[in-house]
């Protein structure tokens, strides 16, 4: 019987970053250099958002067989121009119909209110169409029997979402006067470690769940689903208010940020376990040859959480500000500014987070849409896992 395995086993990996690190680096710095950062803010920023979302649809709803070859590439530019469309939609919708207030702003067409509707949107979305999947085994919308309709009807409810958090009680979008920066800052904070968690459940934790469930005699699959929805709350809200509070020692440098400022930072921190998670989980065997799941869970997050806080500092002391260490060791030896992306305000004032989903989406929608073609080979016999 024919099967597929990894081209170069677990060295995969090196290919599927080598694949997102290419191509990411190349559509930044066309947007940031060539295109200019008005054409970045109001654009790339917000379209880079609804990219992922309708991937993440497209991943749940509208899934292919999971074979090796290129007839899924039409569904990069359903993404692409989706995410076009979703976005001018999107736009008139909170213009037009709620009425959010187009701030002035110097760089963004509409103001920033506008853009944190967009980003609201984006993040409630990332989650959502995730999460039937990941924790209730897609049983809450089983009774709709039309993949269509479910991707609709979720649409509609991250809607319903972004009015009540956003619009209203925590953001109160509606007014320019009452608009709460800092409060939506460190709910799109939280909610984006509460995303990673759930990603972490799809990647990382997925073969001993079912284990977890029957620990806990939990035969409900919705009871269950409601347990690993309020454990990923629970667990993202920790970490989040982890990284709040060891903001000040990662960069002690640096100007004291207000509130809003450092929870605006705990989103973007929230970005980095995205690529080796990915990496590890789908261009790697992913430790399957260890018997015990629990073993496997430990083996992979052992490998990223190190990983992920040497992203961290290695995107900032590499990639953004590269002059900061031989600065530091010879004072005067380069200028501010010699990093790839430079952006006035330092450390934390960096395009980490849009660096962090360009780089790890490639080789994710690459695994969605192609079955990782060029990465796989065929075989008669599974081969030995590491």
């Amino acid at each position: 019987m024919m099967g597929y395995v990894l081209r170069w086993g677990n060295k995969t990996w090196l290919y599927g970053g080598a694949l997102g690190l290419g191509f990411g680096m190349a559509i930044l710095l066309l947007f940031w250099k060539m295109l200019g950062q008005g054409a970045f803010w109001n654009y790339y920023s917000p379209m880079l958002g609804y990219y992922v979302l309708i991937s993440i649809c497209q991943s749940h709803y509208f899934r292919r067989q999971p074979v090796p070859d290129m007839g899924g590439l039409f569904r990069q530019f359903a993404s692409i121009f989706g995410a076009i469309v979703i976005f001018f939609v999107n736009q008139w919708v909170m213009i037009n119909i709620f009425g959010v207030p187009e701030a002035i702003h110097p760089v963004l067409d509409h103001g920033g209110i506008i853009m944190a509707g967009h980003f609201s949107f984006i993040v409630f979305g990332f989650f959502i169409y995730g999460f039937d999947d990941f924790m209730f085994k897609g049983k809450l919308l089983k009774w709709m029997k039309n993949d269509f309709l479910k991707a609709v009807f979720w649409y509609f409810f991250i809607w319903f979402a972004w009015a009540f958090l956003f619009y209203g009680y925590v953001g109160k979008g509606y007014s320019a006067v009452k608009f709460s920066s800092a409060d939506l800052d460190q709910l799109l904070a939280i909610s984006q470690w509460v995303i990673i968690m759930s990603l972490l459940y799809a990647l990382v934790f997925k073969d001993w769940l079912p284990d977890l469930q029957k620990k806990l005699h939990m035969r409900n699959d919705y009871l269950y689903g409601a347990f690993l929805f309020g454990a990923a709350v629970i667990i993202g809200t920790l970490i989040a208010y982890f990284c709040y509070g060891v903001l000040p020692y990662i960069a002690p440098w640096e100007e004291t940020l207000t509130s809003g400022e450092k929870w605006h930072r705990v989103l973007y921190m929230g970005t980095y376990p995205l690529t080796p998670a990915i990496l590890l989980g789908v261009f790697t065997n992913n430790f399957s040859g260890t018997r015990s799941p629990g073993m496997r869970v430990i083996k992979r997050v052992l490998i990223l959480i190190p990983v992920t806080v040497l992203l961290y500092f290695g995107f900032h002391l590499i990639i953004a500000q590269p002059e900061l260490i031989p600065n530091w060791i010879a004072p005067g030896t380069f200028k501010e500014g010699t990093g790839l992306f430079y952006r006035e305000g330092g450390w934390y004032h960096q395009l980490d987070l849009y660096f962090n989903f360009t780089v790890s989406i490639i080789p994710l929608t690459h695994h969605w849409f192609c079955g990782r073609w060029g990465f796989m080979k065929k075989v008669e016999e599974k081969e030995e896992d590491w």
